[in-house]
């Protein structure tokens, strides 16, 4: 007759021992994973830092960035517990200043460590913005003011969201998976953004010939440009800039970077923008 087979119950120190071996791997999963992000928002520090943008001068000789935004530092983003973004602030000026705000807590957007590409990113849900108001917008008041934008941006669906609205003058990407800018001469196509993917935008704003009047000298999508619009644009008195609205349509994505030069830029400022983008972003 065959032995009755019995089962032996772990003892409660061979249990604690399994315990122990599980925390162990869970913290040490838990680990590496900070590691890697470390290891990201160092790279991305360093690409950042060495980038040649302060370079670009204006017609004063002195660096034309006025704003800059990025949201893989950190230390210029304010949030809370549940990294609900309050304030970001300018890596450039006087960042107490130059800040973009949101103080009501249900039109926040989010910090998200993994969000576009490989890099943390700001996340707006389609009812977040957060807005800059004076004296950060003085170098955009006057009538003869020249200026360009670059905002570095990624959505999930081919839909009509406002990315960006400064005087007026609206980034937006369109539900047929174009990205242009709308003035008070219409629409703008400028080209094809892609899904799920770092995407940015560069648009130049003459209003050299002044009295109100801009002429859009060029815009570039990605890798891809120039491509002009001519003709009189009406830029607006507005005293706000909005992130990730417009009139109406907000944001429902990603935004990682965004600056702003109190003047046009050359091809060859235009040659340092991409190519710094493309390093950190990988925008091919």
């Amino acid at each position: 007759m065959a032995k009755k087979q019995t089962c032996k119950a772990f003892s409660l120190a061979e249990l604690s021992i399994v315990l122990i071996i599980i925390g162990i791997l869970v913290a040490g999963v838990s680990t590496g994973s900070k590691v890697i992000t470390q290891a990201k928002l160092k790279s991305a520090k360093v690409l950042t830092n060495s980038a040649r943008i302060l370079e670009i001068e204006g017609d004063n000789m002195e660096p034309s960035v006025v704003l800059w935004f990025d949201a893989t530092d950190t230390s210029y983003i304010v949030k809370d517990s549940n990294d609900n973004v309050s304030q970001w602030k300018s890596r450039v000026g006087d960042n107490l200043v130059n800040s973009l705000l949101q103080p009501t807590a249900d039109n926040q957007p989010q910090y998200q460590r993994v969000g576009m590409g490989i890099y943390p990113s700001i996340y707006f849900d389609g009812n977040d913005s957060l807005t800059a108001v004076a004296p950060i917008l003085s170098n955009f008041t006057d009538a003869d003011d020249s200026w360009a934008v670059v905002i570095v941006f990624s959505q999930a669906v081919s839909l009509q969201y406002y990315l960006f609205d400064l005087k007026g003058i609206r980034m937006k990407t369109r539900a047929d998976g174009v990205v242009d800018f709308q003035d008070a001469l219409g629409e703008h196509r400028v080209y094809n953004y892609r899904l799920d993917s770092p995407n940015y935008m560069l648009i130049n704003i003459d209003n050299s010939a002044g009295s109100g009047a801009s002429v859009v000298t060029s815009q570039y999508v990605n890798l891809e440009g120039p491509s002009s619009t001519t003709g009189d644009i009406n830029d607006g008195t507005h005293s706000n800039m909005l992130i990730g609205a417009g009139i109406g349509n907000d944001l429902v994505g990603y935004i990682s970077e965004v600056i702003v030069f109190n003047d046009t830029l050359s091809v060859d400022d235009i040659a340092i923008v991409r190519n710094y983008l493309q390093s950190k972003y990988r925008i091919n």
